[in-house]
């Protein structure tokens, strides 16, 4: 597995999952775990306010259309998995996630694991639709399938920066 790690302050982690594009557009599979360093106190009294339920991304595709800008954004037409602390320390809630090339998200309902826990994915992306396996569940969404393909993540964040130096462990195959 690589180790990613984002600094207190930051929303990218480094090293990236790199930023090449990719005529490989049929979705991506990968392995992950989120070390208890990653857990921050998620509520309204935690560190980001009310902004601490928002989703990070440990990583996905995302769909480019050269004759459409608004599709250039990595948070636009885009298949990724997301993660956030949970109320109860050491454990994550994790999900599918799904940005439509305006922007707008679709999430799958959360999973509930633990910080070291191995956890697998497997999305596979259609013309029009993306199927995502994540931990033993299955979650269907609609996206638009480019030619171009770039890899995106991990990213903290929403809006709001990382409270913690904190670690997360892939393994990242687009296909």
């Amino acid at each position: 597995m690589i180790t990613h790690e984002c600094k207190l302050g930051k929303h990218d982690y480094k090293p990236g999952h790199g930023s090449f594009i990719s005529f490989r557009n049929k979705g991506f599979e990968m392995v992950f775990s989120l070390p208890a360093s990653a857990w921050f106190d998620p509520t309204s009294d935690g560190p980001l306010g009310a902004d601490g339920k928002d989703w990070n991304k440990v990583g996905g595709v995302s769909f480019i259309n050269p004759f459409k800008p608004w599709t250039w954004r990595k948070n636009s037409n885009s298949a990724m998995i997301a993660w956030r602390p949970n109320k109860t320390f050491g454990l994550f809630d994790v999900c599918a996630y799904t940005n439509d090339e305006k922007g707008r998200h679709d999430t799958s309902s959360a999973i509930l694991v633990g910080a070291g826990v191995g956890i697998g994915a497997t999305v596979n992306v259609a013309r029009k639709s993306v199927k995502y396996y994540l931990h033993g569940k299955e979650h269907d969404a609609k996206i638009s399938r480019a030619l171009i393909t770039t890899s995106v993540g991990p990213w903290f964040g929403g809006n709001r920066r990382s409270p913690v130096t904190h670690t997360i462990n892939t393994i990242f195959k687009m296909k």
